[in-house]
């Protein structure tokens, strides 16, 4: 298990996929184009991190926090997500993959 803490880094195109890094902290990160995909991100927290376009599939992120985190894009169907914590502001990169119009 591997436990790390990034403050203000640019992890851009990053590869994280089917790693075990629960409760990682990605403190105000750019994590654009991020993969991480098959990881187990439990408790883990993206405060004030940009996420556009990084791909969660088949993610753990049971208790992670979101709270603060811009341009994120979850499915709900694909990626484990109990007790996951969300802003009502990001509310549409959960509902993105659901074709939604949110007016």
């Amino acid at each position: 298990m591997l436990s790390v803490r990034f403050r203000e880094s640019n992890i851009s195109l990053a590869l994280f996929s089917s790693l075990d890094i629960k409760e990682t902290v990605f403190e105000n990160c750019v994590l654009q184009e991020t993969d991480f995909s098959g990881s187990n991100l439990t408790r883990a927290s993206f405060e004030g991190s940009d996420l556009t376009k990084a791909t969660f599939e088949n993610t753990t992120l049971e208790k992670a926090n979101f709270t603060t985190s811009i341009n994120y894009t979850i499915n709900p169907t694909q990626n484990r997500m109990k007790g996951a914590r969300f802003s009502q502001n990001g509310l549409s990169g959960l509902l993105d993959s659901f074709q939604l119009t949110i007016e």
